[in-house]
This record gives structure tokens, C-alpha cells and sequence, in this order.
């Protein structure tokens, strides 16, 4: 990955055959998908990196409605739609700010919703303690940002409008990490 400064299985591929080999390697049985995630944090000296470090993250719903007689759906949970089968990833790519260079992932938070899982509403959710709702994945990749990026003068957490939380700014009790979010709701700055 960081040869060919990318995370897509084409991208990083030399040819069709060694792609073909990266999804037959994904798919074989005796895989487990959380010892590819931990090899994958694991694989990085990030403590080392002095610079300012771009911490990216977002959700992706990975939708596998359509590969539904061929997955293990006991291993699945529903996505967005309530409906259809698949599971959700939160990474958070870390980037050199000067080069752009990539210097690996701090975090990689795989989930599945249960099929059963009640709305919001039913759930009381404004009411629930961040460390229960799923928007606790920022918080987390903050936290794990900090410890992979130890020794870097500046962490700036990069995230879309699902990153604007309070939680989130709360976190910021040190003057080398900052946020970067595009605001969901409007907030006085004094």
C-alpha cells in the first residue's frame, strides 16, 4: 500500500493475476477479516513521524445485497436502508501534510447493525451516552490517532459533516491536535 500510495486492491496491483490473488486471498474461508485489520495497523512505524500528520476519516456502507447467496449473512448485520444485508468501515488514513506521502491507517472500525436494531427514536438516542452510539467511531480514531502519531508536531483530524459533534471538540484538550470538519450546525465561536 504505501509503495502505490493507495488502499484499492487495482490500484496496488501490478497486473490483473496479482489483483485476482488479492481477492481470492480476501475471500478464502480461513481468513479472518480481524487479523487483515490488525496486520494492517501493525505493519506501520507512524510513532516515528515528526510532522504534521493529516488524519482522514469517513464511513463507507459496504452493501452486499447483491452477494447475498454467496456471503455468510450470520456474519452481517443490515446497512442504511434497514434492508439489505452488508456492514459498515470507518478508517482513518493518515498522510504526510507536506508531501501528501501515506503513511498508513491508525484506525480501521468494522460494525454491523442487527436486523432487529430499533430506530432512534425507539432507542431514546439523544439521550444515550456517546460511548453507546455509533458516532463514537470519531472519537476513537481520534484517540487512535494520537497514540500511532505520538511523536508528530501536529495531528489534524479531517472529517465530513458526520464528524461535527461537540464530543468531537471536546476531545481537543492539547495544542497540537486540531479539527478540520465541515459544519453540520451552526455554533458560536465565542
Amino acid at each position: 500500500m504505501l509503495n502505490s500510495q493507495s488502499s484499492v486492491i487495482r490500484t496496488m496491483s501490478h497486473n490483473r493475476a496479482q489483483a485476482k490473488s488479492f481477492y481470492r486471498y480476501l475471500s478464502n474461508a480461513s481468513v479472518e477479516l480481524s487479523s487483515v485489520v490488525e496486520n494492517q495497523l501493525a505493519g506501520y512505524e507512524l510513532s516515528s513521524q515528526r510532522g504534521h500528520v493529516l488524519c482522514i476519516s469517513d464511513t463507507t456502507e459496504i452493501n452486499l445485497q447483491t452477494h447475498a447467496n454467496r456471503v455468510k449473512a450470520s456474519t452481517l448485520g443490515v446497512v442504511g436502508n434497514n434492508a439489505d444485508i452488508g456492514f459498515f468501515l470507518h478508517p482513518t488514513l493518515l498522510l504526510d501534510a507536506q508531501n501528501g506521502d501515506c503513511l498508513g491507517f491508525s484506525s480501521i472500525q468494522l460494525w454491523t447493525r442487527a436486523f432487529d436494531k430499533l430506530d432512534k427514536h425507539q432507542r431514546n438516542y439523544e439521550h444515550l451516552p456517546v460511548e453507546q452510539k455509533e458516532s463514537y467511531k470519531w472519537i476513537r480514531s481520534i484517540q487512535a490517532s494520537r497514540v500511532q502519531s505520538s511523536e508528530a508536531s501536529m495531528l489534524t483530524m479531517i472529517s465530513d459533516r458526520e464528524g461535527d459533534m461537540y464530543e468531537v471538540f471536546n476531545q481537543l484538550n492539547d495544542e497540537k491536535t486540531h479539527v478540520l470538519v465541515r459544519a453540520c450546525r451552526n455554533r458560536k465561536l465565542h
